[in-house]
């Protein structure tokens, strides 16, 4: 949804699957707009009126340019946009306006603004569709999607839901109406808007399929499928025909863009298959997600910007709760512990440079000497039973050794399916082309 000719090409591929199938289709934001109404949610908290119209300008630029796509003139454009597009606009001002003049915004009021991005796109699909002759009806999804007051992240009532879907849904259907409804949103009881949390669009597509027992469900991505490293760093990367859903879930902790499991996973545990398509490659067949494992599959997952810092302190040689001091420290900060390794009297472990606190070093320097490492690269070994395997071992030590890459830290998964080795930046890109080379293209 990044562009009006990438939404003509999902109104081209729903055209081509409602031909010989019934269709549900869900949408989420254009590309980069959620991130754009966080930023006006923190320019609104911190009373900055100006820049928040400004944003909103510019968003609506950007839908009203779309917008002109599926329209011969611009008295059609006008007509539209007035009717459909600016009463969303105006509840979006509104909402901003309030919030700069306080300077606070709840989480409630956080869920309706973000919630305007999904809103707006299937507006811009619908046209896309009627432009092509397609009966569609646009549904927001608070009419459907009934969850809890966890306003950011809510939890699914899927007694409710399930028949809300067959009295709204259903119907249209039987009618063959393409039903377009908004991703990432729910309603709670008390009827607010509520957010379905990472992948939340995703999620929409597998809540309505099971609540309505889809045969499947096909998520469409710019890639070709899941793969088995980043395309634009390792030009021999694999698509993997099917994947087990543990396996996907191991990419996307270690940080590969890939669906997010959460969306997925209650299709998968139903036995709905879920496949991952490009929907600028309509040639490929897509990766199919399912419970079982499927063994051969592999995949290298890296990530740079991290900061390793090594906690170390011999006074705490069998002594309890040195860990635990530790994270304790760290979680008082608000930061996520990424990858860790421990030893008798030290503890070693990696956060994200977008989420280092300066003043934590303060605060850890209290349990022990602390050394920080800047400028780390995340490199992730995915595989079935990889840590079993030493002969993986032999292969990763002998490349790093031969290249003169100093691993940092080395950890393993307990789940047996992730090596991670942490490296300096400046040698991931060699590491991960190597790594792919001997690990996965000689020996598949």
């Amino acid at each position: 949804m990044g562009s009006a000719a990438s939404i003509l090409e999902c109104a081209q591929i729903i055209e081509d699957q409602s031909k010989n199938k019934r269709c549900i289709v869900t949408v989420s934001a254009v590309s980069g707009v959620t991130n754009q109404l966080l930023s006006m949610v923190e320019l609104a908290k911190k009373q900055k009126p100006r820049l928040v119209v400004k944003k909103i300008h510019q968003l609506e630029q950007l839908h009203r340019n779309i917008t002109r796509a599926f329209f011969s003139n611009e008295k059609e454009v006008s007509a539209v946009w007035e009717k459909d597009m600016l009463p969303i606009f105006e509840k979006l001002k509104a909402i901003l306006h309030g919030t700069s003049l306080v300077g606070d915004l709840t989480h409630k009021m956080q869920a309706k603004v973000c919630s305007f991005g999904e809103c707006l796109s299937s507006y811009l699909l619908l046209y896309a569709l009627e432009k092509k002759g397609i009966k569609a009806s646009r549904i927001h999804s608070e009419k459907v999607i009934r969850t809890d007051s966890a306003y950011l992240e809510a939890n699914v009532n899927f007694t409710t839901t399930t028949l809300a879907c067959k009295k709204y849904i259903a119907p249209l259907l039987q009618k063959n109406i393409v039903p377009i409804v908004t991703g990432f949103i729910g309603k709670d009881t008390h009827g607010d808007t509520t957010l379905l949390g990472r992948g939340g669009s995703d999620y929409t597509a597998s809540i309505l399929a099971v609540a309505l027992k889809a045969d499947e469900v096909q998520i469409w991505t710019d890639v070709n499928g899941v793969m088995s490293a980043d395309p634009r760093f390792v030009k021999e990367s694999i698509s993997w025909p099917e994947m087990g859903v543990k396996m996907m879930s191991e990419m996307a902790y270690s940080g590969a863009k890939v669906v997010h499991p959460r969306s997925i996973a209650i299709a998968v545990m139903k036995n709905i298959p879920v496949y991952i398509l490009n929907t600028f490659d309509r040639k490929f067949a897509g990766t199919k997600i399912k419970v079982d494992e499927v063994k051969d599959v592999k995949g290298i997952v890296t990530s740079d910007q991290n900061i390793l810092l090594h906690i170390e302190n011999p006074n705490m040689l069998d002594e309890v709760g040195f860990i635990a001091k530790v994270t304790s420290i760290v979680e008082q900060f608000g930061i996520p512990i990424d990858v860790c390794s421990t030893s008798e009297t030290s503890f070693t472990f990696s956060v994200s440079e977008q989420d280092f606190n300066p003043k934590l070093l303060k605060s850890l320097s209290k349990v022990g000497l602390v050394r920080k490492i800047k400028n780390i690269a995340k490199v992730c070994m995915i595989g079935h039973e990889i840590t079993q395997n030493s002969k993986i071992f032999e292969d990763v030590f002998r490349m790093c050794h031969q290249k003169k890459v100093p691993i940092q830290s080395i950890s393993v998964g307990a789940s047996q399916r992730n090596i991670t080795l942490m490296i300096d930046q400046k040698c991931k890109d060699q590491v991960l082309v190597d790594l792919h080379h001997t690990w996965i293209e000689k020996r598949t």
